[in-house]
C-alpha cells in the first residue's frame, strides 16, 4: 500500500513539474508571428462607374503612374513603381515545351506553358501575375533616371527567338540621358536562361 502511495505522489510530482515547464516556456519562448503578405497595403473596393475597371481605396496619398491602358486592377503607385499594363511583346522566344514574351521596358513580361500537362479547362498556364514586378526589371536609385527607364522603350536585336535553331542569342539597349542599359540574354531549350547586364555608365 506504502508503494502505491509513493507511486501516486511520484506522478503527481511529475504533473506538477511538466505543467510548470510548459508555463515557464509559455511565458519566456517568444511567440511566433504569422507573416503578413507585403503584397497588400490597402483596401481594395470595386466602385461601379462608367468604366468597367475597379478603382483603389487607399489609406495613403498616392502616385499616379501615367495613363496606360491596364489589363489587372490599379494598385496604389509611387514615383518607384512600374505601370502596369497591357504589354506589347518587343521579343518572342518560342519553344515546343514554352514561350518567352518580353515587353518594351525588358522585361519578361509573360511565360507561357505549352505542354498538355499544363492545360487548365483548355487554357495555357500563364505563369506571371501582370501586376507583380516582372523578371529582368531594373530600378534605379534616382528617382528621374527611373522615371526615365520606365518610359524610355528598349530596342531588340531579334524579334523572335527560335529555339529548335540556333540562334538562342538576344540584346536588348536602352538609352537613356544619363546612361545606356544592354541586356545580354542567352536563352536554352530546357528554359533557363543566362543574362550579362552592362551600363555605359555605372
Amino acid at each position: 500500500m506504502e508503494q502505491n502511495s509513493d507511486l501516486q505522489k511520484r506522478l503527481l510530482l511529475a504533473l506538477t513539474l511538466s505543467f510548470v515547464v510548459f508555463i515557464a516556456f509559455d511565458l519566456f519562448m517568444p511567440k511566433t508571428l504569422k507573416p503578413s503578405d507585403a503584397n497588400v497595403t490597402s483596401a481594395v473596393q470595386e466602385v461601379e462607374s462608367t468604366s468597367s475597371a475597379p478603382q483603389v481605396v487607399s489609406n495613403s496619398p498616392t502616385v499616379t503612374a501615367p495613363s496606360i491602358a491596364t489589363s489587372a486592377p490599379t494598385a496604389p503607385t509611387s514615383d518607384f513603381s512600374a505601370p502596369v499594363s497591357t504589354f506589347k511583346a518587343l521579343t518572342t522566344v518560342n519553344s515546343d515545351r514554352f514561350i518567352y514574351s518580353i515587353d518594351e521596358l525588358g522585361r519578361i513580361a509573360q511565360v507561357t506553358m505549352l505542354e498538355k500537362k499544363y492545360e487548365y479547362e483548355d487554357q495555357k498556364l500563364q505563369l506571371l501575375n501582370p501586376s507583380w514586378i516582372k523578371p529582368l526589371e531594373i530600378r534605379f536609385s534616382d528617382a528621374n533616371l527611373n522615371a526615365e527607364a520606365l518610359k524610355t522603350p528598349y530596342i531588340t536585336s531579334a524579334p523572335i527567338i527560335d529555339l529548335n535553331s540556333a540562334n538562342t542569342k538576344v540584346i536588348l539597349t536602352q538609352k537613356l540621358s544619363a546612361t545606356t542599359v544592354t541586356k545580354e540574354l542567352t536563352f536554352y531549350k530546357d528554359g533557363h536562361y543566362d543574362i550579362n547586364i552592362n551600363l555605359s555608365i555605372p
